[in-house]
This record gives structure tokens, C-alpha cells and sequence, in this order.
């Protein structure tokens, strides 16, 4: 948990012994985008016969993209006659549903008045019950068994309060706040709490947190590159470019030769720039290397090489002259080995020496070029690795690719999404200006334009939102300015923050239609995005990664 959790936690009393394992629940199994703020006090104007209402919270949980509940605690031994709750054969008073209601509303009414929304902000509420195993008895028609926290729920072992907020707070929210707006309410719930927002510190500790557990997944498979023949299958973000370089670096102390390749040039180079630069390595875009190696006749490329050059003339081109190439590799990795075709693959093995390991990552989900790809059968000789957890996206953004997209597990402990935005645009003007909006946004808040990228699924869109907001393409130098590819370029890349624009149209004698997009290409570039992700998209779009389009 963050300090900030604990600190503001601390500030405030907690009541008795139940509402302090309560806490205790929440802080250990929420994600570290929730504030938990114990005993929340106000009073309202007006509806009273005093003129007064005073209300008492238990514990108030806000976050500033799911929004606000109230949990109210209950030490008793709870029984249910009737629909109503008892203890020790005695009704309470008030009875716990109205208790919650009450507050509920009087909480929704202290923040929709504090940000000054036209309509109501809304505010959903759980029940803890520490002292109680199990409720026995039909519940009041007002109360859902999902708002119910139970004694085993509260254990370190368990997430029930996790699950339990996420089924009542975090599926229901309706709209984001702002900052500002989120600010503003966490101040008049604890006045006393000094909010101090720094967003490349928050972002470092983050990506640190990524990294560590990613690390310390990777470390246990290293020693699998004993074997000759090693297959690894996984999800995006499942640590299969960290596990490579790995190998690539103990292939190095071995003293083998090295032979590392990806398909597209960002990924390539980002390896290159990743492994000691010796006579004996050979890193970057396989197409670039293949071309450049010792024995090859140098083949013009034309002004208009387009993917039949590359694809096929190239290769059949080193193809032929493989016998001149003087030099073979001990150690071959191949990282977003779903790119490439059969035919670039007996290329690469028949550039291997066989004195040390041919390794494969891959991940067919990501298969955007359809090129024949066919994982490697494990009676042929292979080992196969599947990774399993999503340890490069953050929390909310690994769970959009888990539950929409068929993407990998997430650790529940990993660091909470800094922004999960979407806007609707059905058309290209729409689109352009929802981009500029968004960048305007990261860049006040401190996101370095480095760190950006807007993420497209067309090249028509691409160039139109490079020429209208001076975008740049990617370089292999050191870029300035927000990068603007189509996801088929920035595949195996990774940014803090991404502004995917999933947009696409058709146009006939009926006019301009937006269309869904391919769930490959979604899941792509949702998955390029660490800490944020913001998407403008047409209805459509939405629809399908269950964002409210209206």
C-alpha cells in the first residue's frame, strides 16, 4: 500500500475493534488508486426539523476514476428474521439498510454540491460484518448478498473485499472526475490530509514496482535456456522481452555468439540499445540484419519498396547466397516471433551453429500479419514456456485487457492505473480534437512528451493527426515531440502513456460509417500502455470494450 493510503487512514480514528479490521481489509486488498478515509463527519442544511442533519460514516472509499462508496461496520453476531437484521434476538435500530441509505445519500448530497454537478454524484454502499461468518435468511429486498463483507472476507488471505468493491463500486461507475474535482472532494473529507500531486514521482514508483515483479517472475526461468530448443508463449506485457534479454546477456558470459532479432524496427532497436555492443552480437530488425550480413551481395532497394520487396525478395535474396555467409551464430533468440513467416524462420536456422540454444518468444494474440506463424510442436524437440501473469500494464488497464480482450492474468498487488480515459468520436474531426484535448491534459499534468504515444489502427488517421498537432513518427534516434504510429509499428514498444484512437471508417453513396475494429488490433494497443490509457474511438468501438459510449 502507499503511504498515502496509511497516512490517510491514520489521521483519522477509527472506532471500535470491527471497524478497525475493516480498515485494515481495505488497505491490504485495495489497489493503490483508493483513499480509505475512517469516520467521516458532516452535517447538511436544511431538511431536519432542527435545520440540521449530522451524519456518521464508518469509512468513506473514493478513487478518482470509480468514484465513492461508504462501508458501515457491524460487530454484532448478525442473524436475519423476516428480512430484518438481529442481534442476540433483539431487531436493531436503525436497521442497517437504512443506516446505509441514509448516509449514502447524505454523502452523495455533501460532494454534488461541493463540485457543483448538475446531477447527483453518485455514491454506492457495502456492509462489513467482522463478527459474522455467515447470514442466514432472505436479505431486504434493498440490500444485494454482493454488498455484504463476512468475517472470512476480512482475512490476509483472501480478497473478498477486493472482489466485493469491484462488484459494487468499480462495475458501476458511471463517470470519472477530474482532478481538480476529485481533489476538491478528498479535502472536505479530510481537511486534514495534505494532498501534495506529483505525477513522475507517483509514475517512477510505479514503473519501478512493474519492473520488480516482472524481474523477480523472469529469474526463475533463466536457467531454461539449457535446453536446445525453448518455446515461450505469453500474453502482452507477460515479461517475454525481459526473459529474452536475460538470455541474451547469459549467452554472452557463455562467450557464445549471439543472434537476437525482432520484426519491426522500434522493437529492434530498443533491443539493440538494451545489449553490450561486441563483434560477436548481432542485434536489431531481422530484415535489416539479414540484409547486412557478411557474405550477402548487397541488393538495391527501390525508391517504392513496398511488402513484397521486404517480404519476399529480400529473403529469397539471402536465401540464395546463405552458403556465403561466412559466419554462424551459437545463441539465436527471436523475440515477436508471431511476426514472421516460415520462411524467415529456416533462414534463422540455418544461420545457427547448434553449439547453444535456438529460443522463440511469441504470442499469437498479437499475430497482425498473418504470415503462416505455427507454434513450434514440442514433440519436435521444444520446450514450451507459458507465462501466465500481465506484469507491464497497470491495474485497471491489464483488467480491460483480461476481461475484454482475453489478455493474461494481473497480480492483484500491482500499482494502480494513473488515468483510464475514452471518448466518443464518430468522426475524423471529432477525433482529431479529442487527441489534442488529451495531450493538452498530459502535459499539464506533468507526462513528459517522451513518454506519450498516440496509437492508431490507420494510416489515414495517423498522418491526419501528425500533419493537424505536429506529431512525429518514430526515429531511431532520440525523438522529440508526442509519437504518432499505427499499432503494427509500435508493437512490442511500451509508453506510460498512450492515446489509442481505434478509428476507422467506410465511406459509400450512404455516407461515412465508423467500424469495429479487430480485437488483435485493440488488444495491441491497449496492452502498449504502462501507467495511463485514454481511447477515442466511434460508438461502436466503445461498445465492444464496454466503455459507456453516451
Amino acid at each position: 500500500m502507499t503511504e498515502l493510503l496509511k497516512t490517510l487512514a491514520a489521521v483519522r480514528r477509527v472506532g471500535d475493534e470491527a471497524e478497525q479490521a475493516t480498515v485494515d481489509a481495505l488497505l491490504s486488498q485495495l489497489s493503490d488508486g483508493w483513499y480509505v478515509i475512517p469516520r467521516v463527519e458532516f452535517d447538511l442544511d436544511g431538511t431536519g426539523p432542527s435545520g440540521q442533519r449530522e451524519f456518521e460514516i464508518d469509512c468513506v472509499l473514493a478513487h478518482e476514476q470509480h468514484g465513492f462508496a461508504i462501508v458501515e461496520t457491524k460487530g454484532h453476531r448478525m442473524t436475519l428474521v423476516a428480512g430484518e437484521f438481529r442481534s442476540h434476538g433483539v431487531p436493531l435500530h436503525p436497521q442497517p439498510p437504512a443506516q446505509l441509505r441514509r448516509n449514502r445519500h447524505g454523502l452523495a448530497d455533501l460532494l454534488t454540491r461541493e463540485i457543483g454537478w448538475s446531477e447527483k454524484v453518485p455514491v454506492v454502499g457495502l456492509m462489513s460484518f467482522p463478527n459474522t461468518k455467515e447470514i442466514n435468511g432472505d436479505l431486504p429486498q434493498n440490500l444485494d448478498p454482493s454488498q455484504m463483507i463476512l468475517s472470512g472476507d476480512l482475512d490476509a488471505s483472501s480478497d473478498g473485499v477486493a472482489v466485493a468493491v469491484e462488484n459494487v463500486v468499480v462495475n458501476r461507475a458511471k463517470r470519472a472526475l477530474t482532478r481538480e474535482e476529485f481533489e476538491r472532494c478528498i479535502k472536505v473529507l479530510c481537511p486534514d490530509a495534505d494532498i501534495v500531486w506529483d505525477y513522475e514521482a507517483r509514475a517512477r514508483r510505479k514503473r519501478e514496482r512493474l519492473r520488480d515483479e516482472s524481474a523477480r517472475r523472469v529469474a526463475a526461468l533463466e536457467p531454461l535456456d539449457m535446453n536446445p530448443r525453448v518455446m515461450v508463449a505469453g500474453g502482452a506485457g507477460s515479461g517475454k522481452t525481459r526473459l529474452a534479454l536475460r538470455w541474451a546477456q547469459r549467452a554472452l558470459r557463455r562467450g557464445e555468439s549471439l543472434l537476437m532479432v525482432s520484426y519491426n524496427d522500434p522493437l529492434g532497436h530498443e533491443l539493440r540499445a538494451s545489449i553490450p555492443e561486441f563483434d560477436e552480437v548481432t542485434v536489431g530488425p531481422f530484415l535489416r540484419v539479414v540484409r547486412e550480413l557478411e557474405g550477402i551481395p548487397p541488393l538495391e532497394k527501390p525508391a517504392d519498396a513496398g511488402n513484397e520487396w521486404w517480404e519476399d525478395t529480400l529473403p529469397a535474396h539471402v536465401e540464395a547466397h546463405l552458403h556465403a555467409i561466412p559466419r554462424r551464430f551459437d545463441t539465436i533468440i527471436v523475440d515477436e516471433a508471431q511476426d514472421f513467416s516460415p520462411r524467415w524462420s529456416t533462414i534463422l536456422r540455418a544461420l545457427h551453429s547448434g553449439r547453444g540454444p535456438f529460443l522463440m518468444m511469441a504470442d499469437p494474440d498479437q499475430d497482425l500479419f498473418n504470415r503462416g506463424f505455427v507454434m513450434p510442436n514440442v514433440d519436435d524437440g521444444w520446450v514450451r514456456i507459458d507465462l501466465l501473469v500481465n506484469t507491464r500494464n497497470s491495474h485497471d488497464i491489464a483488467r480491460l485487457l483480461r476481461f475484454k480482450l482475453s489478455g493474461v492474468a494481473s497480480d492483484g498487488a500491482m500499482p494502480q492505473s494513473e488515468a483510464m480515459r475514452y471518448v466518443r468520436a464518430d468522426d475524423l474531426d471529432t477525433v482529431v480534437a479529442a487527441v489534442r484535448s488529451q495531450i493538452e491534459e498530459l502535459r499539464e499534468v506533468g507526462v513528459a512528451e517522451s513518454d506519450i504515444l498516440v496509437a492508431t489502427v490507420s494510416s489515414t488517421v495517423r498522418d491526419r493527426l501528425r500533419d493537424d498537432l505536429g506529431l512525429v513518427e518514430w526515429s531511431r534516434d532520440t525523438h522529440t515531440g508526442v509519437m504518432c504510429e499505427n499499432v503494427h509499428r509500435a508493437k512490442g514498444t511500451e509508453f506510460d502513456q498512450v492515446v489509442f484512437v481505434p478509428y476507422t471508417e467506410t465511406t459509400d453513396e450512404s455516407g461515412t460509417t465508423p467500424q469495429l475494429v479487430d480485437d488483435r488490433l485493440l488488444y495491441v494497443g491497449i496492452s502498449r500502455a504502462i501507467l495511463g490509457l485514454r481511447v477515442i474511438a466511434p460508438k461502436v468501438v466503445l461498445d465492444r470494450l464496454g466503455f459507456p459510449a453516451d
